[in-house]
């Protein structure tokens, strides 16, 4: 069966061209527990034009021990196995009894699941003498991870793979499986049909009832198996062609098993997310990030570390003049660059109202004019607001000033960098809106995908952050896959995936420049022979036409368009793509030329 799903797949990639589908080419992905699934889902996903999985790693979680000795997950944690419960010793108490032989204190337990499987665990372990594992009715990983700069947010590579010496303090990491691994599946499976992907590193720990903050407490522990998480994915997945090794000399026998396959794994994200709008609450998550980039150079450096931070610019939640949101903005952008991520993948902020779609001109404007969803949304977390609030009630900025401020940041920064590491800037647009009167469903409860009950959004909503961000990016992402593009709710039919597949020659207009009195620089997205312009209603006196590839990428075009007479300080710019014996598809959203 596998081998007639390559040949399909081969068939597919030979006989059509994706690089000209919708701009959105990354996405956020749920586990699949077998190739046909995986297959099934990245094929659909390749059809409209994405050719990258991103994954977020789950949390890294403090746990006790009667949590754990009761906990279901570890039912069957007895080794020797020999029947379960009363037949043989459970794995905590095993441990347990292994440290205090040799007077090694245990500080905290630790629980870490993504289904991963480790197999006899010899990637993960740092203490043949202590660490084990067990194969019963699931399969258990128990290591030590010794404890190093307890109260700290820095880590030295290597120095959590050692064995605990008596008298220390150890913590503990307990694992499990159901035996298929859903990330090696992805991996083989993108192999196949030329799909990247970014597999999501562990989240940091955090403490009680505080989500958004690191306990400081639990990252020697946190660091010692990012560490072991990194040297497990280089054990068994290699570095693609024994050429792109990049000087490391590990792992070259298995690199052999991608022969004649593109080598799918391109990179990491870390699912923590850091507040662009409050600089100083980042530090920490800016030093954690650090470490692991240094990590990763140590150990994996042919990956690329990714990560995506959010944006906030409502007034209801942030306390600041316009001039203040923008310099927090940008301090912390300029603080995030300089911690050597490779990729930063904005989210817009539209899906949860921390930030609007809105032209200079549309600032005083009423938002339920302009974007009737968004006032929901803004109703949703604030019940009493009016009905007639603008624009400028409710935002600092627009997510076009945001992107615009990040695109210069960004500029400068691989200037200043010359032939070093360069950053790229991605939008991530938010295939939600922050209301549940008809949530897309099932949920990802491992969050790889869409965890939370929430409405998916519309293509013209797609479309609009495409025009507001699309020309200032190097690429797109959009969240999520699983499950915003395929769910059919009881309002919302077809799917956003279906929507956008039957709208595909709708162009998107991203970007105009005047470059004389009668002509403009035009940039967007699905372009054909046919497309032409207008300004305030006049077609353009050009020959419509595709115009240059500026960014094959993403599809991102770019033409002059002239006109028959002088245009004015302001104008609207719309596109339309004539199709013969079909009709006219004009852009959903007109661009405010001022």
């Amino acid at each position: 069966m596998g081998g007639v799903r390559d040949l399909v797949a081969m068939l597919v990639i030979c006989c059509f061209s994706f690089s000209a589908g919708y701009p959105v080419r990354a996405s956020w992905f749920a586990d699949r527990f077998s190739t046909e699934s995986w297959f099934d889902a990245l094929m659909q996903a390749k059809s409209q034009g994405i050719d990258t999985a991103w994954q977020r790693g789950s949390f890294f979680l403090p746990s006790s021990r009667d949590d754990i000795l009761r906990s279901f997950d570890f039912w069957w944690c007895y080794f020797p196995y020999a029947g379960g419960p009363g037949a043989s010793e459970h794995c905590l108490l095993q441990m347990e009894a292994k440290l205090a032989a040799k007077n090694i204190s245990v500080g905290q337990y630790f629980v870490y699941s993504t289904q991963e499987d480790y197999a006899s665990g010899t990637s993960i372990f740092g203490c043949s003498a202590l660490d084990f594992f067990v194969d019963s009715s699931r399969r258990y990983w128990i290591l030590t991870l010794p404890q190093t700069n307890v109260s700290s947010s820095t880590h030295e590579v290597g120095t959590s793979m050692r064995c605990p010496q008596p008298g220390e303090t150890t913590d503990v990491l307990f694992l499990h499986s159901g035996g298929i691994d859903p990330k090696e599946l992805l991996l083989r499976t993108a192999s196949s049909v030329d799909f990247s992907v970014y597999l999501g590193l562990p989240a940091f720990p955090y403490p009680p009832a505080s989500p958004w903050s690191i306990d400081v407490s639990s990252m020697s522990a946190y660091f010692g198996w990012v560490e072991r998480t990194l040297l497990d994915w280089r054990e068994k997945y290699g570095y693609g062609d024994l050429s792109d090794k990049s000087g490391a000399g590990i792992g070259g026998e298995r690199d052999q098993k991608w022969a004649g396959q593109s080598f799918p794994l391109k990179g990491v994200y870390h699912p923590s997310e850091i507040d662009l709008s409050i600089p100083a609450s980042s530090s920490s998550y800016l030093t954690a990030y650090s470490s692991i980039k240094r990590m990763m150079t140590r150990l994996y450096p042919t990956l690329l570390f990714a990560v995506s931070p959010y944006v906030n610019a409502n007034k209801m939640q942030v306390n600041a003049t316009r001039t203040q949101c923008l310099d927090n903005h940008r301090q912390s952008m300029a603080s995030l660059l300089s911690t050597g991520v490779d990729i930063v993948a904005v989210q817009e902020g539209r899906g949860v109202a921390k930030a609007a779609y809105f032209s200079k001109s549309q600032f005083d404007e009423k938002v339920k004019d302009v974007d009737p969803l968004l006032l929901t949304t803004l109703k949703y977390f604030r019940p009493g607001l009016k009905d007639d609030v603008t624009f400028a009630d409710v935002y600092l900025a627009s997510t076009r000033d945001l992107f615009a401020l990040f695109r210069n940041i960004v500029d400068d920064h691989n200037a200043r960098a010359g032939h070093g590491r360069q950053v790229s800037l991605w939008a991530n647009l938010e295939a939600f809106e922050y209301t549940r009167s008809d949530p897309c469903l099932p949920l990802d409860f491992a969050g790889n995908g869409m965890a939370e009950r929430l409405d998916r959004t519309y293509k013209y909503r797609i479309d609009w952050g495409l025009n507001m961000e699309g020309d200032l990016v190097d690429d797109i992402i959009s969240f999520a896959w699983d499950y915003d593009y395929t769910c059919v709710t009881n309002n919302r039919k077809p799917s956003l995936h279906d929507e956008i597949m039957s709208d595909e020659l709708r162009p998107i207009i991203a970007g105009v420049e005047l470059v004389s009195d009668r002509c403009i620089a035009i940039r967007g997205f699905m372009w054909s022979d046919s497309t032409f312009v207008k300004v305030n209603g006049e077609k353009e006196s050009t020959a419509p036409g595709k115009g240059s590839v500026v960014n094959h990428r993403i599809g991102k075009r770019g033409r002059t368009a002239c006109f028959s007479r002088t245009l004015p300080p302001k104008f609207s710019v719309e596109m339309y793509t004539h199709v013969e014996g079909v009709g006219f598809f004009p852009s959903f959203q007109s661009y405010l030329f001022e």
